[in-house]
């Protein structure tokens, strides 16, 4: 048995619904940064930004409701697994785009070494905010006695004193 607290499914599916979800966040931003004169000082910025700072939460919440059991760790995987798998969908972009702006140098790179470090981190933080509070909603359903109904065991009669409990009363 594997006793390690990454499921698969969960960081599977986390990093689907982050990278399908900055897909058309990227374009949108792509697009009105080559339609805007100022777009980095306009409020459509901060639109593409809370956007994408919805998809990581979003994915994040999707790993709680899939591994309740490990959230933290399996939305950090998932998200970092989907902002890896996003870098070339973004030079794919930038090809396409053929911007002035460098590829790794010039005043604002493509990919610049701090900057996908830090974008990374804040990815998994946030993705890890939204597991949280994902995994102690379904936490707190199954604990207040919301869990589902579950196949009854056969050849079971409760009113039968279980046998491992015989001679262990109080007497």
């Amino acid at each position: 048995m594997n006793d390690s607290p990454l499921e698969p499914r969960a960081v599977a599916g986390t990093a689907l619904v982050a990278f399908c979800g900055l897909i058309p966040v990227y374009v949108l931003g792509a697009w009105l940064d080559h339609h805007l004169t100022d777009f980095a000082h306009s409020g459509w910025y901060t639109v593409v930004a809370f956007l994408t700072i919805l998809v990581w939460f979003a994915a994040g919440l999707r790993a709680g409701l899939l591994a309740p059991r490990a959230p933290l760790s399996n939305s950090a995987i998932g998200v970092l697994v989907a902002f890896v798998a996003f870098l070339p969908v973004r030079l794919l972009l930038w090809l396409w785009r053929s911007d002035s702006k460098g590829l790794f140098t010039g005043h604002r790179p493509l990919f610049a070494l701090g900057t996908l470090l830090a974008s990374a981190v804040v990815a998994m933080v946030i993705a890890m905010i939204g597991a949280l509070i994902s995994s102690r909603s379904i936490r707190g359903r199954i604990t207040a006695g919301d869990e589902p109904a579950r196949r009854p065991r056969t050849g079971f009669d409760p009113s039968e004193e279980r046998p491992d409990s015989t001679g262990q009363g109080a007497g």
